[in-house]
């Protein structure tokens, strides 16, 4: 009968400890404010929240940017700026570079985003855009209109 109270202990021990290790090992989600635009038009500032990668050696991955700054803004003379404050975005540095938008011809939901002759399939929300290759193991990008 001892050992029972002893075992019962050491799994509630056990079970604190993974659960205090838990609550601050997981991503820092960072709400950030959208604002409505125009569907299917990327002209603005747009920030990057996450990035997956559905097909990666180790299985999926998502990258929380949400507390990072990358920030695209679209202009209308066809030029995108990418500033980016962390390593952990490395798809583009700091750069000013070319881009064309493709709307999306009925039926289909998503257009077509070239920046820099790397095509995505884009899907141009009022509040949100979605670059999505992972059929190609590019993987799938979620930005926020914040401008």
């Amino acid at each position: 009968m001892k050992k029972f109270p002893f075992i019962a202990r050491m799994l509630l021990l056990a079970a604190s400890l993974i659960a205090t290790s838990c609550s601050d090992g997981g991503p820092k989600t960072c709400q950030v404010p959208s604002v409505e635009g125009q569907k299917n038009n990327v002209i603005g500032k747009w920030k990057l929240m996450t990035m997956d990668r559905l097909m990666g050696r180790d299985g999926p991955v998502t990258i929380d940017l949400s507390c990072d700054n990358v920030i695209f803004h679209f202009m209308n003379d066809g030029t995108v700026t990418i500033h980016s404050d962390t390593e952990k975005y490395s798809d583009y540095g700091d750069e000013k570079l070319p881009y064309e938008w493709e709307n999306p011809t009925l039926p289909a939901t998503y257009g077509q985003l070239t920046i820099n002759q790397l095509t995505w399939p884009a899907g141009v929300e009022e509040r949100e855009m979605i670059l999505d290759n992972s059929p190609l193991d590019w993987g799938r990008r979620i930005l926020v209109r914040i401008e």
